[in-house]
């Protein structure tokens, strides 16, 4: 469900191959790239009226890059179409209209995500805008496998309130409870530690 405003999503799915496109599809098409903008709303599950004026937001590491749906009856990117969106990684979706709407990601399960994290860099944490790699709920430490460091903060955004909700951890306790991940939600990882980890389902 993408509320009106901002939200912070993830896809936990991985399109491992066209079919999974096609048999969505009638009729022909040129190849798509998988997770793809084109891929993920036009063809997998198709928008429509009000889905337009949404805006995605991706972190690119310095800023933000930014594609805007400006179709009413199909979407349609008019810059950014060959944004990808894949596991292990999050998003903003901002929905600019009144009304929530459902949006249906396809695909598979990754079995195997490794996630590299950069340290800090001329002594500011480097922010990381990621997500479990499969669409399950829970703790953090139980969906991810991420385990935190001394000094690093976990935020979560509430649509709400329009606004981050920090869990920083601090010598071996998180100090507002150990942070816990919906179906689809992303989080920002803030650290000034180089951190690599393995994320393993069967």
């Amino acid at each position: 469900m993408v509320a009106p405003g901002t939200n912070l999503l993830a896809d936990q799915l991985y399109q491992v191959d066209d079919t999974i496109l096609h048999t969505q599809y009638e009729g022909g098409i040129a190849i798509l790239p998988m997770n793809s903008l084109v891929s993920l709303f036009a063809v997998s599950h198709p928008w429509g009226t009000a889905e337009s004026g949404t805006i995605i937001y991706q972190w690119n590491g310095d800023g933000f890059t930014a594609a805007m749906n400006s179709g009413y009856f199909e979407p349609d990117w008019p810059a950014n179409a060959d944004m990808t969106l894949v596991p292990g990684n999050s998003f903003l979706m901002v929905n600019t209209n009144s009304s929530a709407f459902t949006n249906l990601f396809l695909g598979l399960v990754r079995g195997e995500q490794i996630f590299h994290v950069g340290p800090a860099t001329n002594g500011s944490p480097s922010t990381n805008y990621l997500s479990a790699t499969v669409p399950a709920a829970g703790y953090i430490t139980n969906v991810t496998d991420y385990r935190p460091h001394n000094g690093d903060t976990i935020k979560l955004w509430n649509t709400a309130s329009n606004a981050y909700v920090s869990y920083p951890y601090l010598g071996t306790n998180w100090t507002q409870g150990v942070p816990e991940l919906g179906v689809g939600q992303g989080f920002l990882l803030i650290t000034t530690n180089a951190e690599s980890w393995t994320n393993l389902w069967q």
